[in-house]
């Protein structure tokens, strides 16, 4: 028999009280007992984000003007069976954020989460998304996304490993000597390609001590940071210190000889 799949909007009362619903169930029996590329939760962490505020904070995401967190259900033959919470930054450079990605467990294994996430692709870049980014704390996720074709990207400013579905086109890369790291959007980048450089040193993620050391270092022009963009985006940086390089780091779905370049010094 064939399966009908669709993508329904989450929209009234009653749509809204059942993603809750699901998304306590995902967390519960998929997120808190798979923690397997991360520390386990603790207790703390699991009750915040089981609470009433994060909810609360989510709702009110959902209804800003600017960069909306959009919610779809996942139907199959009409009945519900999963969901996609995301958020696409149209006033970035059209990165689409997937942040919750879940189907049900019954459905695992048969091409069912495949099928959902092509259909979700087309209609969020329907919506203006120019490539897609998530995260992923679980080995079976991980796999998963790399059979969407993502590449492991780096990690994110907790240290978390991100996954990207690179854009189409490549765009165009600038070269930003001597950043400004009082900009906490470009800090918070920064600090992801240090994370993603120390991940594959095999260190921990930076700490804010290190980070302030780095800012204080900066300043006094002891350390000096190259970066290189893609419109909005950090995708590549090196660090200087007192003349030596000490990290480089260019992420995996940007890398290119034209970025490679333009970290080159002159």
């Amino acid at each position: 028999m064939k399966q009908t799949k669709s993508l329904l909007p989450v929209v009234s009362e009653k749509d809204i009280k059942r993603y809750w619903d699901m998304q306590r169930t995902m967390l519960q029996n998929d997120v808190f007992c798979a923690e397997d590329l991360l520390a386990p939760f603790t207790e703390e962490e699991k009750e915040l984000l089981l609470s009433s505020s994060r909810c609360d904070q989510i709702e009110a995401l959902c209804h800003r003007k600017k960069d909306p967190i959009r919610r779809l259900f996942f139907a199959q033959n009409e009945e519900i069976v999963g969901f996609v919470m995301y958020c696409i930054y149209a006033s970035e450079d059209g990165k689409c954020f997937v942040f919750d990605f879940y189907v049900m467990s019954h459905l695992r294994c048969q091409g069912a989460g495949s099928a959902f996430f092509a259909l979700f692709k087309e209609q969020a870049m329907h919506e203006g998304a120019a490539y897609f980014e998530l995260n992923t704390h679980c080995v079976r996720a991980l796999r998963f996304w790399k059979r969407q074709d993502f590449l492991e990207n780096g990690t994110d400013d907790a240290g978390v490993i991100l996954l990207c579905l690179p854009p189409k086109e490549q765009g165009t890369f600038t070269r930003v000597e001597h950043p400004d790291l009082s900009d906490a959007d470009i800090l918070w980048q920064v600090r992801k390609l240090i994370n993603g450089w120390r991940n594959e040193q095999g260190e921990s993620a930076v700490t804010d001590e290190e980070m302030e050391q780095l800012c204080a270092s900066a300043a006094k022009g002891t350390a000096s940071l190259l970066l290189v963009r893609r419109g909005y985006r950090v995708v590549g940086m090196r660090l200087m210190q007192n003349g030596i390089c000490k990290a480089e780091f260019v992420e995996p779905a940007f890398d290119c000889e034209t970025v490679r370049n333009r970290l080159k010094n002159r």
